[in-house]
This record gives structure tokens, C-alpha cells and sequence, in this order.
């Protein structure tokens, strides 16, 4: 037991200190380790420990809150362990099945002479962007560097790499080139009564885009939505030197920031393109499992 333990420990501090992979890939990781759990006959009791653990591992990131939240609900019904692997499985092919319709919904927004802004790297709007150029329409993107990651500087590259007229700038200049632009074109690693959960610098980019009347759609899923109950969730420090090495300055690098609901014109879904009160009426259907309410009760 104690090696289990220790084990999940290990496993599950992979996933919370992971500042590489982003919120697709890491749910990913979630799904296989209950799956390597459930081959090992793991006891139905460390199989909940383990997903109450997973729905506070990544904050910020809806989707591990989702299946974790899933899970706890199938494991109530004692279920064998075929059945388990079945719903992780399960799970992540109707999560990639949901994140193409999405992006094949962004795709159709985008038509040639468009100028695109869009903000960090999300894999569902650069498989939109890609679907779109290889239908042959020719339009540009406005990368912001996303820092302190820079992760809209990976975005720019591989965009460049597939032929798409691509622009590269500073996250600061982000709000000014709103005024220059077609519409703006996100992501999202959550979506909650209290707003939309993206990389830091979203919200000022809305703000501009709404002052200067251009639109904002976000490329998501159903299963990037949060209980409508749930509280902002608040994000860990990230290391003061990504920003800068000196002891004398308080620094504050954190990177996602909440968009009130009303500055997003549209959420596309598997389901459609959804306004603010759909997605509230979305997320006031989320039942949220009783070992979750406990655990995280001040969230909610």
C-alpha cells in the first residue's frame, strides 16, 4: 500500500509540475494512470483517492476536473475493471472527437483576407488554422509571444512552417493590434460561470477587441466546463525567474487569467457555437460528486 501510495504520489506530481503540455494532452495523462491502476486490480477506495487528487492536480484546467469528476460517479456503481478502462478510453476519444468539431467549426469562421489574433498555443485553433489553409483559403495570423512561456512563439513557427502568413508580436502590443484585425480566435482551458480561463493577457486582449467591435470565439468542448457552482479556482505561483532573478522585487508570474462571459461573443462546442447563457444553462447540468464537494469545499 505504501508503495501505491507513494507511487501515485509520483505520478500525479508529474502532472501538476508539468509546464510543457497543455490541458489535451495532460488529461491524456490522467486517463492512462487510471487505466494502469485498473489493470493492476487497484482497490476501488485508491482508485477515488486518486481521482479526487487528479481534479485538484491542475486547477485551471477544467477538463481533468471533468473526467476525474466522471470517474468518481462510474466507480460509485463498483464497476470491474474492463468497465473502467472502457470509460477512460471512452472519455478521451469523445474529448478528441469533440475537439475536431470544434475545430472544424473555427475552420468555417476563417475566410481569405481575414487577419486573426489569436493568444498562446491551442491545439484545437491551430488544427482550425490548418484546416482552414488546406481548404485553400488565404488569410494572416497575429501571434502574440504569450509570455512567460511563449508559447504563441511555438505557434508562430509551426504556422509559418505550413505556409500561413504569419506576424509575430509582443503580448503588449496584443490590445493595439485589436484594432487591425478580422476577429480574435482562442482557446480555452475552462469555462465557468465566473468566465472563460485562458493564458494571462486574455481578458486585456477582450477588453480591446470588444472596445474596437471585433469578436472574440473560443474553440473549446463541452468537457472544458466547470459546475456552475464552482469558484474561480486559484492558480499556483509559477517561478519568479521565468520574469526575473532578483531577490529585492515581490514577484507575481502566473499564467491564466479569468474573461468575464459577456466579452466572449461565442464558445464553439461539439455541440455549436455557444452565447454566455448557454453556457451557464451547460454548466448548471454538471453534477458534482460528493467526495469532491468535500474535498474542495471551499471552491464551491
Amino acid at each position: 500500500m505504501h508503495n501505491l501510495e507513494n507511487f501515485l504520489s509520483f505520478e500525479i506530481g508529474k502532472i501538476k509540475s508539468d509546464n510543457l503540455h497543455g490541458a489535451s494532452y495532460l488529461t491524456k495523462k490522467c486517463a492512462e494512470l487510471i487505466i494502469f491502476l485498473a489493470k493492476k486490480d487497484t482497490k476501488p477506495d485508491i482508485l477515488q483517492k486518486a481521482a479526487v487528487k487528479l481534479a485538484g492536480a491542475r486547477p485551471m484546467m477544467a477538463s481533468i476536473f471533468s473526467f476525474a469528476n466522471s470517474l468518481l460517479f462510474l466507480l460509485d456503481k463498483h464497476p470491474k475493471k474492463e468497465k473502467i478502462i472502457s470509460f477512460c478510453n471512452e472519455f478521451i476519444k469523445k474529448y478528441n472527437q469533440a475537439a475536431q468539431t470544434s475545430s472544424s467549426n473555427g475552420a468555417e469562421l476563417i475566410s481569405s483576407g481575414d487577419t486573426l489574433l489569436t493568444h498562446s498555443f491551442s491545439s484545437i485553433v491551430f488544427d482550425a488554422l490548418k484546416r482552414a489553409k488546406y481548404s485553400g483559403k488565404d488569410f494572416k495570423v497575429i501571434c502574440t509571444e504569450s509570455r512567460p512561456a511563449c508559447e504563441g512563439v511555438k505557434l508562430a513557427e509551426e504556422l509559418c512552417k505550413i505556409g500561413i502568413k504569419t506576424t509575430l508580436i509582443t503580448d503588449a502590443a496584443a490590445p493595439f493590434m485589436t484594432k487591425k484585425i478580422s476577429f480574435v480566435l482562442i482557446g480555452a482551458d475552462g469555462t465557468g460561470n465566473f468566465g472563460l480561463v485562458h493564458k494571462i493577457g486574455t481578458y486585456g486582449i477582450a477588453l480591446c477587441a470588444k472596445d474596437n467591435g471585433k469578436k472574440v470565439i473560443s474553440l473549446s468542448t463541452s468537457q472544458k466546463f466547470w459546475p456552475y457552482s464552482l469558484k474561480p479556482p486559484l492558480e499556483p505561483l509559477k517561478n519568479r525567474n521565468e520574469i526575473v532573478n532578483n531577490d529585492c522585487l515581490d514577484v507575481i508570474n502566473i499564467y491564466f487569467d479569468f474573461t468575464p462571459l459577456h466579452l466572449i461573443d461565442a464558445i464553439s462546442t461539439e455541440n455549436g457555437f455557444l452565447g454566455a447563457d448557454e453556457v451557464q444553462k451547460l454548466c448548471k447540468k454538471i453534477e458534482i460528486h460528493t467526495l469532491l464537494k468535500d474535498k474542495y469545499a471551499d471552491r464551491f
